[in-house]
């Protein structure tokens, strides 16, 4: 099942466990799905260095700074790239590296330091 981030008046969230989770966008990376190996390879041309990492099989994380984050999405959605861009989200007022892992038997939430 995908997450559906809701983005409404009291900000973006997204329902895990029956919780409301607050999210925030990660300020130096993002998300892109390549739609083929040449894709990619063109991304790691112009990424100029920034980290390209797996997350699935389909999705991967580019790690770049605050002040390249958006001009480098902009231009990975021109029509010359036509790339599948979205922002990186984490929940907020943390650091992102402990995830939150939906456990059905353990309540209450808690974060986990996998991921």
């Amino acid at each position: 099942m995908t997450a559906q981030l809701h983005d409404i008046a009291d900000g973006t969230y997204v329902w895990r466990g029956g919780r409301k989770i607050p999210l925030e966008k990660v300020a130096d990376r993002f998300t892109i799905m390549p739609r083929n190996r040449t894709q990619l390879k063109r991304i790691q041309a112009i990424a100029n260095g920034d980290a390209i990492k797996p997350v699935t099989n389909q999705v991967y994380k580019i790690e770049t700074t605050v002040t390249r984050r958006d001009g480098l999405m902009d231009h990975l959605r021109s029509p010359a790239y036509q790339g599948i861009v979205h922002h990186a989200y984490k929940p907020s007022g943390t650091d992102g590296h402990n995830l939150l892992h939906y456990r059905p038997h353990h309540r209450p939430f808690q974060a986990s330091g996998r991921g």
